[in-house]
């Protein structure tokens, strides 16, 4: 019989990084015995409906007599990135602020349910081996996400979940960051195992504060997106509040965001993320990406100094020859095909230690966006090969720069 003794994952692990089961057999001496080990997704509302991915058989370690098994790359394929980018819809006044309804809704891709079962099969080879399985089995969520070397042994699901005002967003982002302007989009992402609702609160340049509270979600095991961008919040279609501005770019120098629970002294249940309204004069025109972090959710970032645009046209020729009676202005050499790419160089606004360490994820991200103005985002790919990543004790003053490719390239008539 299997036994989990030597430990099981935590019931939520990054699925980029091997997460283990160690376990041994009393059956371990049986002839020609193997671990066996199958593999399931699951429905993250209701666990008991599963579906089969992939069956392991595994030898006993030697001198060790047990096994090490992670499902993780198993389970790489059936998570995918979901990018959102909703509003919400003001329907009525509360005691606390406005309930704000509607919009995002969970998902499976990014945090996804599985189920591991673990037998054993063994026999002489003359009669065959049996299949003993389905004697144990676990149940647990892969993430979307990815530790790093440093943090494998750092992880604690429980962090990340909106038990208290501790409890952390899926981001790696400082505490405070620029954003900008009316257009610009955002999204703080959690992991919930309660109802939470998301409070944001404008801090005025005349000293008052005013509070919103965003609708509540359920509570069960899930990813979620708010929408926090200024865009996000200052498009709520109003129903009975009547219209408003949650957040004034001309009166207003900052906003937070933290969960709270439905009481009526509300509970914290998350941290506090600040929106710092940026001011500043600029005569460039501001690029914002958005990319996918490392721990599954989304951040966005402002990069509002010199930027530069090239295209990088790649011409197919052919070449014919001319008859004896041409005439002036038909061609010797003509094109067959252009293929066009896009490229630009930004620049970053002034950084500091916090927002340098917190770079480096856009840098390595797999999935980077160019947000437009209308909402619209562009694939791009980022061409730079490497980045340092400073330090104000070395560097005073400093921002990056970038290079990256339009992921599509631009169309024109063929010869």
């Amino acid at each position: 019989m299997i036994n989990l003794t030597g430990g099981t994952p935590q019931i939520i692990e990054p699925v980029y990084n091997p997460f283990y089961f160690i376990g041994t057999s009393s059956n371990i001496s049986q002839p020609n015995f193997r671990f066996v080990m199958d593999v399931y997704t699951a429905s993250s509302i209701n666990l008991s409906s599963q579906s089969f991915i992939t069956r392991y058989r595994i030898l006993p370690r030697p001198g060790a007599n047990n096994f090490v098994f992670s499902p993780a790359r198993a389970l790489e394929n059936y998570h995918s990135s979901d990018l959102y980018l909703d509003n919400y819809t003001v329907s009525s006044a509360l005691t606390i602020g406005y309930n704000l309804t509607g919009g995002t809704s969970g998902t499976t891709q990014v945090l996804s349910a599985y189920v591991v079962k673990f037998g054993e099969e063994y026999g002489l080879t003359s009669t065959g081996t049996t299949i003993y399985s389905g004697l144990s089995g676990f149940t647990g969520y892969s993430l979307n996400a990815v530790r790093q070397y440093t943090d494998v042994q750092n992880w604690n699901y429980l962090e990340y979940v909106n038990l208290g005002s501790t409890s952390k967003f899926l981001t790696n982002r400082p505490s405070e960051i620029y954003i900008k302007n009316s257009t610009d989009r955002d999204i703080l992402s959690i992991l919930r195992v309660q109802t939470s609702r998301m409070r944001v609160t404008t801090y005025q340049n005349s000293g008052s504060t005013r509070s919103f509270i965003l609708s509540g979600i359920p509570a069960n095991n899930q990813h979620f997106h708010y929408g926090t961008g200024v865009w996000n919040l200052n498009n709520y279609s109003a129903t009975t509040a009547g219209t408003f501005t949650i957040v004034n770019l001309n009166t207003d120098y900052k906003y937070t965001c933290q969960l709270i629970d439905f009481n009526s002294s509300p509970n914290e249940l998350s941290e506090i993320k600040t929106y710092l309204i940026d001011d500043r004069s600029c005569k460039y025109e501001t690029i914002r990406l958005i990319f996918l972090n490392r721990l599954g959710g989304w951040d966005g970032i402002n990069f509002n100094l010199v930027s530069r645009r090239t295209i990088n046209p790649t011409r197919t020729t052919y070449k014919k020859v001319l008859p004896y009676n041409y005439v002036v202005g038909m061609r010797g050499t003509s094109i067959l095909d252009i293929d066009t790419t896009e490229t630009k160089t930004i620049t970053s606004d002034w950084f500091n230690d916090n927002e340098s360490t917190w770079i480096e994820e856009l840098f390595t991200s797999p999935e980077v966006y160019e947000q437009q103005s209308d909402g619209t985002i562009l694939p791009i790919i980022i061409n730079t090969s490497s980045i340092e990543i400073k330090k104000s004790i070395n560097d005073k003053l400093f921002n990056y720069s970038l290079d990256y490719t339009m992921a599509h390239n631009k169309y024109s008539q063929r010869g």
